[in-house]
Parts: structure tokens; sequence; C-alpha cells
């Protein structure tokens, strides 16, 4: 659809809106309000800019506010953050053609990077330096197509890129006509270097190129005292090229660039003297709309905002006394942006405001001052009079202060003609209403019954149908005319069929079980026909117990079936609080308004399968009043949060929230074919919007991720605005992540809806209104997506994505798992070696023993059975005998020491050197006491915690027993000296004597130093014997512990 097409409605209420009428009264618009109740900074809004990636930017009191329609984002000045704000007060906001972010601050000048989310100050350069110039930015410019960006201040300058400096820009205009005080508000850039600035010094035309420049004083300069001039706060270049000058004082100024000269002066309190608070402009806009092409807006401070219309030289206010009220500003104005595809944007003392004429789709016909005084004026119904072939005429019926006429054309209410008013009573609400085919007026009543109003006779006549308790019926709900001319009545006790020829009403009986009927409600508020010829009623609870049912009755018939919710049942009517009214379809298919969504069924099934839409489907809220249907099929929806439009051809809902009405809480509806409009009742007035126009397509809404928080903090890994694609690596350790979107669709953002998923995670989209999730990821690679629909109904498929790689933990990466493997092998491993080792130990431990007790003990014995037999052979020699049997008994004696010695080395209880050393000791002090030798023994205590193996320990013992055995029987030694100590990881040991000797170098050695030195070998150690005739011998062992 073009965008002419699309605008249609739009201009023919934007021609109504702008053109100056004859009465006081502005033309009736609706604004959106933000304010820091919505999480703006500051409700003081000096600037605002949209950047091309969809973000609105406001330049406040206190700080600049970053907004995506429904969340706000604040950066402010920080002491600590050199790469933060200059200053929090910003007055300019320019995005130039690289998309840089311009911010001109009370004190100091900022680029941000939306690249890297950076702010960086610019540094004033040499000539601001020197000058010891402040530098407070109020304008900055860039031409078409140009590189370099402009700023005004106390004079004009350029931006250096390269050194991050502002530089003084060509020529002597800063010196010659700013000086000190001169103040620079607004530039305009055109494409031949030729820049228009305004300040206080009057308008200057300057060349960029070559530095010359022009002075333009306004007229009334003369008025002022100085070489100062009234403020020019803002230019704008309209394609005549009539430049508009805001002004200070002055209003608004025209132009004439071809002739370089004031040529005219508006002034919006043209009564008023010039004073500091009158007749001022800050800002001045043009907007695309159509039918507005000569409607230039105006901020004018604490005259609000107007609208001057350059044709006809008049201004409209939107001024507003009431601070709560939707049609007009009630602060001062400041800035303005239009935004081609959100429409004007409204910078205020008291929040942001937003005005769009393409969503102003009511048209709005008040007469609450012409209605009756001290009356419910609400209007309940708005019936087109078919009599009237345009359309204009229709029947109006209110709460309770009677029936009205309304012409749509003349936009004229009357009351209804005098022989009826004089029929009717007063106080009394009149509706609905229907116009029978033989052309009787028939009108329902709250207490006066069924009225038929008979314009030919000019007759008035009451129907009173007769309810359960035979008391007659006076409350009329809806009204309907069947094909033969009867009438079906829908009343707080039930259906009833009037009939227009006898005028007696026919009750309607139910064809449901007793105990089901006494549950249903009786409280018809619905009726319609389907074209099979069949009546549909809908009966709704009255706030109690009573059951909502869908009632048939068969055409021909009086009897009635019903549908309600049965919980065993899927197919039957949704378990709903309440069913209002219904309509049918050119496909025979019904759609009935609920209080829990949008009923649909098709009436041609004998067992109708209900189905239920919600605002999962994109209805604006499940609370539905009433419905419609329009010429073209479609289904309107009033909820309680606006109107929806079920479009059944493209089967997706649209909705109008904030459109055009002052109040979102919907209630009646009503379709005038003749006119294809939609009629909406309200207090005191109707709204009307033509419902061919309502199915433009609008542009999907950019979908963007906002943000990505870690354990709901600020996450250092996101060092730059998230786009499309992006790509986040986080720890193992840091896996709590919530994320923030956004639909950058600022009309009615909270109608917005969304679909996300976490693949890897989420198998199917998720529907929600929120924007934000949070998520506890695993180890891995994840790609998040969002989706979103705007208020419209209109999707954005594509929507967003990122990606989320959460690192894996070292424990669980190949290497460290390959090298657990490795390492538990090598243990178990070691732990068989170990035990295989233990075994042979054990093995050579028993053979040992056994060879031990083979060689030795077993020897020994042998040795003994011969002494004890050449004993026994020498009994008649007493001394021989005698000799025998001492050597028997000291073999006796040695075998006992070996089996001690064997025992006592395999016995776990003496492990450790500290017994071993205490058996050496008492070992050498048994040997040594009683046979005159003085001995000294030296084990120190750190030796105690060595340790010694056991076949190690046994051999150190037997060479010190061999050692001190030998001593004791050979040296004839005096004094004796034992000592044990460690070095590194060996022990020392060394027996030295006094005694005799002998020559070691030529002594031929017995089995006793021979068996020393066997051991020694066995256990690895190095025994050094030394021995001179007459100098005492040593024994020197060093065994390694390891």
């Amino acid at each position: 659809m073009s965008r002419t097409a699309l605008y249609r409605l739009a201009a023919t209420i934007c021609l109504i809106v702008m053109v100056a009428s004859a009465n006081a009264q502005p033309a009736s618009i609706l604004f959106d309000h933000y304010t820091t109740a919505d999480g703006l900074s500051n409700n003081a809004i000096w600037k605002i800019c949209k950047t091309r990636n969809g973000y609105l930017w406001l330049g406040t009191q206190d700080g600049l506010c970053r907004f995506d329609g429904r969340n706000f984002k604040t950066y402010r000045y920080d002491l600590k953050d050199s790469n933060s704000l200059s200053n929090n007060t910003v007055y300019e906001l320019m995005e130039d053609a690289d998309g840089y972010l311009w911010i001109g601050t009370f004190s100091g000048f900022n680029r941000y990077n939306p690249a890297n989310n950076s702010i960086t100050r610019i540094k004033p350069g040499k000539y601001l330096r020197d000058k010891n110039i402040n530098v407070g930015v109020g304008a900055v410019a860039q031409a078409p197509g140009a590189r370099t960006r402009w700023v005004g201040s106390q004079g004009i300058y350029y931006v250096n890129m390269k050194n991050n400096t502002l530089e003084k820009a060509p020529g002597v205009l800063n010196d010659s006509v700013f000086k000190t005080d001169g103040n620079i508000k607004t530039l305009l850039a055109e494409r031949d270097n030729r820049i228009w600035i305004g300040g206080n010094t009057g308008l200057i035309l300057y060349n960029g190129a070559t530095g010359q420049y022009e002075l333009f004083h306004t007229p009334q300069k003369k008025l002022l005292s100085g070489e100062w001039d009234y403020y020019i706060n803002k230019l704008l270049l309209d394609k005549s090229g009539t430049l508009w000058v805001a002004t200070w004082g002055l209003g608004l100024l025209e132009f004439d660039t071809a002739q370089k000269k004031f040529v005219n002066q508006y002034l919006p309190e043209v009564n008023v003297q010039f004073n500091a608070t009158t007749n001022i402009v800050y800002n001045i806009e043009k907007t695309d709309f159509p039918g507005q092409e000569n409607i230039i807006w105006m901020a004018c401070g604490s005259g609000s905002l107007l609208a001057f219309n350059t044709q006809t030289k008049t201004f409209s206010s939107y001024k507003s006394d009431k601070p709560e009220s939707k049609k007009g500003i009630y602060a001062g104005v400041f800035s303005l942006l239009f935004d081609d595809a959100e429409g004007l944007w409204i910078g205020s003392g008291k929040g942001l405001y937003r005005y769009d004429l393409r969503l102003q789709v009511f048209a709005e016909h008040s007469f609450e001052y012409n209605l009756k005084k001290n009356c419910l004026s609400y209007v309940f119904d708005a019936y087109t009079d078919p009599l009237d072939v345009t359309g204009n005429t229709l029947w109006l019926g209110t709460w309770n202060c009677g029936l009205f006429k309304y012409n749509l054309e003349l936009q004229e209410l009357s009351t209804v003609p005098d022989w009826m008013g004089r029929q009717m009573k007063t106080r009394v609400g009149y509706h609905p209403v229907l116009r029978a085919k033989n052309n009787i007026l028939w009108i329902g009543s709250t207490s006066d019954g069924l009225l038929a109003a008979d314009e030919k006779n000019k007759t008035v006549q009451r129907f009173y149908p007769v309810g359960k308790d035979k008391a007659p019926v006076k409350t009329i709900q809806h009204i309907q005319e069947d094909n033969l001319g009867n009438l079906w009545v829908g009343t707080f006790g039930g259906i009833y069929c009037f009939d227009t020829k006898e005028l007696v009403f026919k009750d309607i009986r139910w064809n449901i079980p007793g105990e089901i009927q006494n549950k249903l409600s009786t409280n018809v508020t619905g009726i319609c026909f389907d074209k099979e010829g069949n009546t549909w009623f809908t009966a709704q609870n009255n706030y109690n117990e009573e059951m909502p049912v869908v009632g048939k009755i068969q055409k021909g018939s009086f009897t009635a079936s019903g549908f309600y919710h049965n919980p065993n049942d899927k197919n039957s009517l949704p378990d709903v609080k309440t069913v209002t009214n219904l309509v049918c379809d050119d496909s025979n298919r019904i759609w009935c308004a609920s209080w829990n969504g949008l009923i649909s069924f098709n009436a041609s099934e004998k067992n109708p399968r209900f189905q239920l839409y919600t605002t999962e489907d994109g209805l604006l809220n499940n609370f539905i009043n009433k419905v419609a249907i329009d010429a073209a099929g479609n289904i309107w929806c009033a909820t309680i949060n606006g109107l929806s439009v079920y479009l059944v051809k493209d089967k997706k809902f649209r909705s109008f929230s904030n459109a055009g009405m002052e109040r979102d809480n919907v209630s009646d509806i009503f379709y005038n074919k003749q006119q294809q409009r939609l009629m909406i009742g309200e207090w005191g007035k109707i709204y009307s919007l033509h419902t061919n126009e309502v199915a433009r397509q609008t542009a999907p809404p950019k979908v963007v991720i906002t943000d990505l928080r870690v354990f709901n903090q600020a996450a250092p890994e996101v060092k730059k605005m998230l786009f499309d694609g992006s790509r986040i690596s986080l720890a193992h350790d840091r896996n709590v992540v919530t994320i923030d979107y956004a639909a950058l669709s600022f009309h009615n953002p909270a109608q917005v809806k969304y679909a996300y998923k976490m693949e890897g995670i989420d198998k199917d989209w998720i529907y929600t209104s929120n924007n934000s999730i949070s998520y506890h990821l695993g180890s891995g690679n994840y790609v998040f997506r969002v989706k979103a629909m705007n208020a419209e109904g209109v999707w954005n498929e594509k929507g967003s994505h990122m990606e989320i790689i959460i690192a894996t933990p070292f424990w669980r990466k190949s290497w460290f798992l390959f090298l657990v493997v490795l390492t538990a092998t090598s243990l178990l491993y070691s732990i068989y070696k170990y035990r295989i080792n233990q075994l042979k130990k054990m093995q050579d431990m028993r053979n040992n023993i056994s060879r031990n007790l083979h060689d030795d003990i077993g020897a020994s014995l042998s040795n003994i059975n011969i002494l004890n037999e050449l004993a026994k052979r020498n009994m008649n020699e007493p001394l021989r005998a005698g000799e025998y049997l001492s050597k028997a008994g000291e073999d006796i004696q040695r075998i006992s020491e070996s089996l001690s010695d064997i025992v006592w080395n395999i016995n776990p209880r003496y492990d450790d050197l500290q017994n071993l050393f205490i058996r050496m000791k008492r070992y050498a002090a048994d040997m040594m006491d009683g046979r005159q030798i003085t001995y000294e023994i030296n084990f120190p205590e750190e030796i105690h915690q060595l340790s010694l193996s056991m076949d190690k320990r046994r051999e150190l013992y037997l060479i010190f027993k061999e050692a001190i055995n030998n001593l004791v029987k050979y040296s004839k030694a005096k004094n004796v000296k034992i000592e044990l100590w460690s070095e590194g990881h060996r022990i020392i040991m060394s027996v030295t004597d006094d005694g005799i000797g002998f020559d070691s170098n030529t002594q031929q050695y017995g089995n006793g130093i021979t068996n020393m030195r066997q051991r020694a070998a066995n256990c690895g150690a190095q025994l050094q014997i030394s021995s001179q005739p007459g100098k005492g011998t040593s024994v020197h062992l060093e065994i390694q512990t390891v």
C-alpha cells in the first residue's frame, strides 16, 4: 500500500486539526507522555535526537538518556571516569555521517561511539586555551556529504578528529563578532559550505571554506542598547528557500535567503509587549504528514506547543490546563524533533511528549454541553438510521438522558421530535434502537419496556414481555429483526420473540435438562442470525454463580438449545466469566465477545467446536465488552485497553490504543454500514473511524538486544553496544545471565509482544510481554534469538540474535580428562606394582627366614645333636662329656638369639628405627657389662625419625651384632665408642675400640667378618674395617635410607 494511501485518513483529520477555527477552542489531538515515573532521568528535556540504530536520545537537565520505547538508560558525569560525560546538563545532540553522536553540554563537548559504547571528551584547542573560554556547546552541525563537524559555543569551531580537539574556524568571525560574550544557539549547514548561525549577535551567513561572513541584525535590534541582538534559538530552512527564525522575544521571523533580509514577523502573543517571558520560541520543526505542508510546529517555553499555518498566518495552541489530560501539553516546551517513523517528539519541562498524526485515527464528535444537565450522558447506542442512505443520521441512546438524533455531516445534535418526546418519559435510558422494515422505530429502554414510534401516525406504543414471576419485564437490552419481520428481544429475564403483526411476545423454552437449565444465565445481551436463519444469543452472568451460555433457536422454532462450558469436553464453550454479544460473518462463522477473549465457532456444525483468541494471539486485552463486524468481515473488539480488530483474511489482530480517544476502556461499539465507519460510545461524545483504512501495514519493529548482565550485575565482558550477531564469551563460573531486549516501537510499547528462544535449551519459541529473561547456562555454545510484534500486530520475524559462549572448566576439558585417566591408570599400576613388590618381598622374607633356619639353625641343631651323642659316648669321662654339653648349650643359646632376632625383625611393632636402636644398645650393654670394658654409645634423637626397610634394618642389626660380638671375643679392648649419625639420605655407624687389633691388610678374615661384608653387600651398604696391631679396630658402615 502506498504512503499516500496509508495517510488518507490522517490527512483528513489533519486538515481539521491544523486550520484555524472560528472559535477559541484548539483542534483536539492526543499525546503520549513519558516522565521520571517511566524511568526518565529528569523531566526537563532540552534536546532530542533519533539515531540510525533506532534509539531515541534525550538531552536532559540531569544526563543523557537513551530510550528504546520502554526503558530509559542514562549516561552521567562521573568524577572518577574521564570517559564519562563532561557535564550532566545536555543542550545539544547530533548524529554525524559516521554514526557518532555528538553531545554538547553546559561545560564541555563529547563524542559517543555506539560501536564500543564509549564517550570521549573533546579537548579545547589552542585558541580556546589561550582565550580561557569555557566550552559550553549550544549547537552542532554537519553539512550533507561533508566531513567537517561545526560546533557553536562562544564562537564557531570545528572538530579536529585526529587530535580530538575543538579548533577555531577559519576567518575573523570569532574575534570580530562574538568576542567574549557572544553565544551561538543554532547552526544550519548547507552543502556548499554555507553555514547559517544564530545566537545573540543576530543572523550570520558564514562560509566555512573562506572564513568570510555576513551579519544580518533583526529589525528590532534598534530597540536594544549595546551591540547584542535578540537571541536566535533555532533556524529552519523550508523547501521554498525561506529561512524561518525562532527567537527569544520576537516570536517567529521570516528571512528571505534570496534577498538576504527579514521580511515578516509573527507574534503568538500579539497584544503583549516584550518582556522576558513572552513571544519566546525555543525551537521550530516541520513534519512530513500529509496536510501539514504549511504547518510549522513551535516550542514556545511557557507558551507550550503551537502550530503556525504559513498560509493562513494563524496559530493553534496545544496547551492544556489539566496535568492529567492527554489532549494537550501541561508544561513549557523547549525542543522538537520530527521522526518519520514515530511522529513529532516534544521535549518539555515535565517530560517527553509524542504526537503521531497517523495514529490519530479516531474522529471525535463531542456534544456534552448540548445534553441535558444533571444526567448521565454515556452513549450506549449509536444506531445508523437506514432511512438516510448517506449514513449521516444517528440515533443516540444514553444512560438516562433520553434519546437524541445526531447528524454526522453537520455535527449537529438534536432532541427527538416533539410528538415523540411528549410520549416518552424523562430520566430514562433509551437503547437499543432499531428501524424495522415497516419503518417503525423500535426503542428499548432501561425501565419503560419496548417502545414503537410510528413517525407516520406520530404515536408511541409500549409493550412489556412477561417474566417467570408473571410481572412485566421493563428492561430491554437488545433488539434484532428477522427476515419475517419478527423482533427478537433480549432482556434480564431471557429472550423473547415479538410478533409485530399480532403485537404479542412469545416465550422461548429451553431444550436442556432442568438441573443444567437452572444454572444458566437468563440475562440476554446479544442476538444475531446465522446464514441459515437460525437465531443465536448470548446470556451473560450477573456477577453471581450463573453460567454464561450461547443459545441457539432453530428457524421456525421457539425452543432454545444451549452451549456452555463442560470441563469434560475440550470443544465446549471455553471456561469464560461471561459472554456479552455476538455477530455472524459471511462464512457462517459466529464471533462472540467474552471477558476472557474472543470466541469463534462454525454455526453450521451441529456440535460447534469453540476457539478462543487471547492476548497471546495479539488481542489487546482479553476483557472484551462488545464485538462488531464491518463490511470486510473483520471483527472489532472493544476491550478495556483499547480497540482491537481481527483481520480475518490475514488471520491476525491489529490494535488501537492511545490512538485519538481520551479513554482506552471501550465499552460500546456500533457499525455504520453506509459510511463504513465504526462508532464508539463515550461520555458526552462518540468517536468514529473509517474501517476501510485500518488494514494498512506498518513497518515491523526493529528488534535489538540492549544488554547482557551476569548475576544481574553489569558485565565487563560486554565492552560495546550489542548488535545483531554479537558474540559474548563468559567464564564457566559466570553463567547466570540476564538478557534485555527491546522492539524499537514507540507507540503503545506496553502492547509489544516478544518471542524468544535459547538454542540449546528452549525447543520452541516462548511468547511473552516481558523484555528481559534470565538463564542459568552450562558450559557450551548458545544462540539467543528474539523477535517482536508491534502494537499494530506486525511481527519482525527476523528479529535479532547473539551468541553466548560459556567456557568449559578445566576439569571438564579433554586434556584434563586424559590426564586424570592417565594418572588413575598410573596409580592403579603403581598400586599393582607395589602389591606385587610387597608379595615379592614377603616371599623373599620367607625364603630368607627359611634359608636362615636351614643354614644357621638347622646346622646348629645338627651340631647340637652330634655334641649330645658325643657326650653320651663319653659319659665315663665327665670332663669331656661336660665340654660337649657346654658347646651344645652355647649352640642352643645362639639358636635362641637367632630365633629372637628373626621374630623381632618381622614384628610390625618394631618397624621404626627407635626400637632398632634400643635393641642395639641393649645388646651392646649385655655383651660388655661385666667384662671391664668402658663403652660410650651415641645415638642422636634426630636419626630416630629416619626410616629403613625391614631387610636393611635386619642387615644393619646383624652387622652391628657381629661387630660387637667380635670386639668382645677377640679385641681385649678397654674402651669402646659406638656412634650413629645421618648425612643426607645415609645412616652412618661407627664402632671403634682400643684393643689389640690386627693387620687388616694381611689378616685372613673369618666367617664373622666375611658375613658382615656379605650382609653389607646385600643391602647396598658400604663397610670399611680398619685395624692395626696394638692400635685397635674401627668398623665404619654407611647405609642408604632410600
